[in-house]
């Protein structure tokens, strides 16, 4: 019985959230990314100074941000 009742909780609340916001990010991601030009970003990752951080061994903490 608690088992019926986790399943159709878990059912309602996907209901609610695709009536909040109907959106699918995961085609929303498929989608721009192929969009993306080849190697875009690449001179970034490239960087003499985004290696060194990605090594641990910059002092650079600020390098990159979210």
């Amino acid at each position: 019985m608690a088992e019926l009742c986790a399943k159709n909780k878990d059912e309602d609340l996907q209901e609610i959230l695709q009536w909040i916001s109907p959106l699918d990010p995961l085609k929303i991601n498929e989608d721009l990314k192929s969009k993306r030009f080849k190697d875009t970003g690449m001179w970034f990752l490239k960087s003499s100074k985004f290696e060194a951080w990605r090594n641990g061994k910059s002092s650079d903490e600020g390098l990159i941000r979210f």
